[in-house]
Order: structure tokens, then C-alpha cells, then sequence
């Protein structure tokens, strides 16, 4: 029998594998490519998956600490949130984007495993890890899924 730590770290683990077999079938020339999402290119939304999985871990960590019911960041102004997510990282090489991103999903993994059992009992947290990271993963991985089998493909 499973608990809601199982649980959730099943969902993150099966939609971090489907997002990860989406971005292995980008070619490496294709990267840079706008229209995943528009007018984002692949490694746009790499930046932005990195910045969510943060801010995940930042709005969860402030509610557990601090009983911060403040809404997450992204929840205030989502397209204006998303935007500076690329923005901040768009200047930033493939390589350190793709190593930046296995480095803050490492961090992700071992802070939910950290979070205390009554904090994932909250919708609250559950929601904030759910759209920050499971839910994240599967839009995503669909759009490059998508943008692959039209424009995107390899060439």
C-alpha cells in the first residue's frame, strides 16, 4: 500500500521519464528552434521547467516553515511569471540550461522526500508540487511531442 509520498514521487518520477524522452529526441541543431511553445524553442521551455521545479520547491518550503498561504509565484501573474522565467535563463548556454535542469531536479526529488507526511496530507503543498513539477512535465513533454511531429521535425 502506497502513501501520499509514494504517491507523489511516482508522478514526479513518470512524468520527469516522459519529459526527459521528449527532450532525447530533439536534435541537438533543433534546440534553438522557436515554436514549442510559441514562440519558445526547446531550450526556452528547458529554463522554464528548471525555474517552475524552484519555485516549487521555494513556495512549498515557505508554506511548511512558515504556514505562508500566499499563493505561489507563478499564481499571481502566470504569463508575466513565465516570461521571466525565460528571460532569466535565455542567455544561458544549452549545456549549463541541461545541467542546471538535472541539478534542480536532484534538489526537487530530495526536498519532497523531505517534506513531513502531514505537510503532503495538504492540498495546499500537494497542489504547489503537482503544478510545479508532474503536471509541468506532461504539458510540456506533450508540446514538444507535438512541435516534433510538425514543425519540429529532425532534419
Amino acid at each position: 500500500m502506497s502513501g501520499p509520498r509514494e504517491d507523489v514521487m511516482t508522478q514526479i518520477e513518470e512524468k520527469w521519464a516522459e519529459l526527459k524522452a521528449q527532450l532525447s529526441k530533439v536534435p541537438a541543431n533543433r534546440m534553438e528552434d522557436s515554436g514549442v511553445v510559441v514562440p519558445w524553442s526547446v531550450k526556452d521551455v528547458v529554463g522554464h521547467i528548471t525555474t517552475w521545479e524552484c519555485e516549487a520547491i521555494v513556495s512549498v518550503y515557505s508554506y511548511i516553515a512558515e504556514r505562508d498561504t500566499a499563493a505561489p509565484a507563478w499564481k499571481d501573474d502566470l504569463a508575466g511569471f513565465n516570461l521571466r522565467a525565460v528571460e532569466d535563463t535565455r542567455s544561458k548556454t544549452l549545456d549549463d540550461l541541461m545541467a542546471n535542469l538535472y541539478q534542480t531536479h536532484a534538489e526537487l526529488l530530495a526536498f519532497v522526500a523531505g517534506v513531513p507526511d502531514d505537510a503532503l496530507s495538504a492540498d495546499s503543498v500537494m497542489n504547489r508540487i503537482r503544478e510545479g513539477t508532474f503536471d509541468h512535465y506532461a504539458e510540456h513533454a506533450i508540446s514538444i511531442r507535438q512541435w516534433l511531429d510538425t514543425d519540429g521535425a529532425p532534419s
